[in-house]
């Protein structure tokens, strides 16, 4: 029990391994996949990776954010594929609303008192929102679009490599077999041998600033770092080209009473039309060239490794609080509080009651499944 540390209760102790172990994770912890997220939340705070990532602990609230951005790419895929987002949405819907009803109580509320309904609401409406921007984006900046000369790339499966998980295994720079998942990967009509990685990006901010980072993004080289490594391991003769980023920026338009949904639809993208000035237009696509070595490999930058190597030796290591410290800089942040400061502010003894009301042990990749994609016959299919 003392993996934890000497200064945290034995009941918090065992409170936390029984919770950890009914995950599957007996030794009480387990050893984060690495992720951007993950590296970004090291370096935002030590406590605050722990929390999320070694043990598990996610609050029991709605995000409106996280929730609108995987509406967003569900029906980005959909339109991708020629897929009908109907039936892809309801399957979601069920799955979301049944797991906010799990989290609720027997009262209905969700914590702090939100009643389970009017986040159904938020949800609905975020949703709504993800499907006019996804609709928006998809018709100005397809990709790859019906008129490109670039065809989505397929797996030694034939698989298209969309929203697909792959296993990678990097063991110089990753702890064990990592899971990853592509948003899309594209590459010229006929010539699998270049290839550009595609990811969707939402957000608050102007798309122009948003996408001033993401040529240094540590997501950006982890994908790139995977993808190399996949194409060894299938044995393709192919390069990494480079990024295409589509960024969007996320509506305040909501749909009025009584109006039509397609009317609502209709609005937000006359809204995306109405671009003030190229610097501040409210959707954008990005393509950004990889820097190579005169063998062809992506030229990475050093600071990528860092970030690496600290997730490497922070998911290894034995999950001490006290070797975790916690960063006050971190507990506030856009307005925001940190949802883990009432666990770092109180005494270790009080934490299992503050879990049972606040959070819920859950893994991302314990629920994560890869998309069931359409196998194409090997002479519909243009080999590397």
């Amino acid at each position: 029990m003392r993996c934890y540390g000497p200064d945290i209760p034995e009941s918090t102790a065992e409170f936390l391994k029984s919770a950890l172990a009914e995950k599957g994770h007996k030794k009480g912890y387990r050893t984060a996949p690495v992720r951007s997220t993950a590296i970004n939340r090291l370096a935002e705070c030590e406590r605050k990776f722990l929390w999320s990532e070694r043990l598990g602990l996610q609050p029991r609230t709605y995000n409106s954010a996280l929730s609108r951005g995987a509406w967003y790419h569900e029906y980005t895929r959909c339109f991708r594929l020629g897929l009908d987002p109907g039936p892809v949405s309801e399957e979601k819907w069920v799955k979301a609303e049944k797991e906010l009803i799990e989290d609720a109580g027997p009262d209905m509320l969700l914590p702090g008192g939100v009643d389970v309904a009017s986040v159904l609401r938020e949800m609905k409406e975020d949703q709504d929102v993800a499907f006019a921007m996804a609709t928006a984006m998809w018709k100005r900046f397809p990709c790859p679009g019906p008129d490109s000369h670039f065809v989505i790339a397929r797996d030694p499966q034939y698989r298209p490599i969309v929203e697909n998980i792959y296993e990678v295994g990097l063991s110089s720079h990753i702890q064990g077999i990592q899971p990853i998942k592509f948003d899309c990967v594209i590459c010229p009509a006929g010539n699998q041998k270049v290839l550009w990685i595609v990811d969707e990006k939402t957000t608050s901010l102007e798309p122009a600033v948003r996408a001033s980072s993401l040529s240094f993004s540590t997501q950006t080289f982890l994908y790139a770092l995977a993808l190399e490594y996949l194409t060894f391991q299938w044995g393709w003769q192919c390069g990494i080209a480079g990024f295409v980023h589509n960024v969007v920026k996320v509506p305040t338009i909501r749909q009025k009473q009584h109006e039509l949904f397609a009317d609502y639809v209709k609005r937000v993208e006359d809204w995306y039309a109405e671009d003030p000035d190229p610097g501040k237009s409210r959707m954008l696509q990005s393509w950004t060239r990889f820097s190579h070595t005169p063998t062809g490999a992506v030229e990475y930058p050093p600071d990528f490794f860092e970030n690496l190597k600290a997730q490497k030796a922070a998911s290894s290591r034995l999950p001490r609080f006290a070797k975790f410290p916690r960063r006050e800089a971190a507990c506030f942040n856009f307005n925001r509080t940190c949802p883990y400061l009432p666990l770092c502010a109180a005494d270790p003894a009080t934490w299992p009651g503050t879990i049972g009301q606040r959070f819920k042990f859950k893994f991302r990749e314990d629920t994560e499944t890869g998309i069931p994609l359409p196998i194409l016959p090997p002479e519909n299919v243009d080999h590397v």
